[in-house]
């Protein structure tokens, strides 16, 4: 459930963000802010806490995001953002002893990024709905690409506890007091 929902909220950050840089007419005082803010907001929900590093990674996303689309390159564009987004993740789980665990989530969510990056620049000119459908694709792609990193490598599955399943059959105890 939680990677639905995150899937719609990185979904509807990603239109956002492309809406604010490619298809209006706000004013950079009204865009930047509103900008930074769908960054943080899809940075912090995709490692599930807001730290310094999740608010600095996801104030950077439009940034790149409008530097290198400005240089005809919207693929790699949107690749980059939603790779920053997904950043402070391992950025911050490569301080714990099991960082080579961390080697397949990064793989993925650097193939999520890329993907996310080559769907979305190619429905860019489309329809509202068609737009609205690649960045559900992209949103899902990172989601998904999200869930490995989520469970602790190394950790066992949490077995159920078998003495709290079976309730205490036994007669009750009665007082000392009573037995003499």
């Amino acid at each position: 459930m939680r990677a639905l929902v995150l899937s719609f909220a990185l979904s509807l950050s990603l239109f956002a963000l492309l809406a604010l840089d490619v298809h209006t007419g706000l004013g950079p005082a009204v865009a930047a802010p509103v900008a930074v803010g769908v960054g943080v907001v899809a940075a912090s929900a995709l490692h599930g806490d807001v730290t310094w590093l999740t608010v600095a990674f996801g104030a950077l996303s439009p940034l790149a995001l409008s530097l290198v689309a400005r240089r005809g390159r919207l693929d790699a564009a949107v690749a980059l953002a939603t790779l920053l987004w997904v950043a402070p993740r391992f950025a911050l789980a490569a301080r714990t002893p099991a960082q080579r665990a961390l080697a397949l989530p990064a793989a993925l969510a650097l193939a999520a990024s890329v993907v996310a990056g080559l769907v979305v620049a190619a429905y860019v000119d489309a329809d509202v709905a068609t737009r609205l459908g690649a960045c559900v694709f992209a949103g899902a792609a990172l989601a998904l690409a999200s869930l490995p990193s989520r469970r602790a490598p190394d950790a066992p599955p949490a077995a159920p506890d078998a003495s709290a399943a079976v309730p205490d059959a036994s007669p009750p105890k009665e007082p000392a007091s009573e037995k003499a």
